[in-house]
């Protein structure tokens, strides 16, 4: 009797455990069903023609360099710059003694006034001698005289105007300026050496113009020949298109790259052709010798998916987005990206045109969430 009643008495207990939880679910699952929707930002995922991009590394160059050599011999007196700043076109650089240039120009100027004083002699006697000669009043062989005295006179003077003009050249050569604008090397000799040609400072520094800077890229040969089978009218002079160089902090360039010429034969040690690929510079933002990123499009355009930058999540190396179902729940999709693309990555699975995705709100989202989304354009997301 106490056997059964025990038994009763575990079974009304189990009957109340149950009650209770199915109350306790079915009132979570209400207030769960009344909790506030997170409004969060959505967009598509589009379709795009552009050719295929690829990311290639080099290092950037001076588009041109000027080496500084002096052009007159001599003791440097003066160094006006600091190695590595940046100078402009026009700029003096040194200083060689202009003493000895001086007294050149000095002499010059004297034999030029001595020329000038025989020409003007020779000149009058000339004008003397011919109405003269008309009337027998001098000799022919006078006459010849007179006037190969005014000719070389005349010729003595040229000469010295021309010694005068090169001893000035040789004086303005003793200050040396810089001959463009760009960032300055260290200087080979110091003040107080003897500089110029015959000497052991033939050259004293150089100076590396930054306007534009240049990076080679290396495509290897093999790679290009697969892309003529595709595209048999591929032509090495129109394989790239749309050059972005990618900064240190992750950002592209804001001034887009131009191709300029490709190297004629290939490089020995890369087995590549090298392109070179130019980029303006005014505001000195690049400096020559720095590691470059150069994303470029690769042959014809194709479809390609592009979704916002923001909207990936990777972790340890593994990247995935919130896709937005039609019933407003988040699903967690794993993504592979082929390459970015301004603000955009272009992804080549894991995607199809149209779906929606995730871009705001990334670390509250979880895999079933139930959203309230906000559509937004995706065009609107490339400012």
């Amino acid at each position: 009797m106490k056997l059964i009643d025990m038994k009763t008495n575990v079974c009304i207990i189990f009957s109340i455990f149950c009650i209770y939880s199915l109350s306790a679910c079915s009132s979570h699952k209400s207030s769960q069903e009344n909790e506030p929707l997170f409004e969060l930002n959505v967009t598509e995922a589009i379709s795009v023609d552009m050719p295929y991009s690829q990311l290639f590394t080099g290092q950037t160059y001076a588009n041109n360099s000027y080496v500084i050599q002096p052009r007159v011999t001599g003791y440097l007196t003066g160094k006006y710059f600091s190695s590595g700043e940046k100078v402009k076109k026009g700029d003096l650089l040194y200083q060689i003694d202009p003493a000895p240039f001086n007294a050149a120009v000095m002499q010059a100027n004297a034999n030029m006034a001595s020329a000038y004083a025989t020409f003007k002699a020779a000149e009058s006697n000339y004008k003397r001698s011919v109405p003269l000669a008309r009337i027998n009043a001098i000799s022919q062989s006078a006459l010849d005289q007179a006037i190969a005295d005014f000719e070389s006179s005349k010729e003595a003077v040229k000469a010295a105007q021309a010694a005068l003009e090169l001893a000035k050249l040789d004086l303005s050569y003793t200050k040396i300026r810089a001959p463009a604008s760009g960032y300055i090397a260290s200087s080979t000799a110091a003040v107080g050496d003897y500089v110029g040609g015959g000497t052991a400072y033939t050259q004293l520094t150089t100076i590396y113009s930054t306007d534009s800077i240049v990076i080679y890229i290396y495509l290897p040969v093999r790679e290009f020949l697969n892309l003529q089978k595709i595209q048999p009218e591929l032509s090495i002079d129109s394989i790239f298109s749309d050059i972005r160089l990618m900064m240190p902090n992750g950002s592209f360039y804001e001034y887009p790259g131009t191709y300029n010429y490709t190297e004629p034969s290939v490089n020995n040690e890369t087995g590549a052709m090298v392109v070179h690929v130019s980029f303006p510079n005014k505001e000195g933002k690049i400096r020559p010798g720095t590691f470059a990123r150069v994303l470029t499009g690769v042959g014809d355009a194709h479809p390609m998916i592009l979704i916002p930058q923001r909207a990936v999540n990777e972790v340890q190396g593994l990247t995935s987005i919130y896709i937005v179902k039609p019933d407003s729940t988040l699903f967690y999709q794993s993504v592979e990206i082929a390459f970015p693309y301004k603000n955009f990555y272009a992804i080549t699975s894991g995607i199809q045109p149209g779906d929606k995705i995730l871009i705001d709100g990334l670390q509250k989202a979880r895999n079933g969430m139930k959203i309230k989304p906000v559509l937004i354009q995706t065009d609107s997301l490339n400012n």
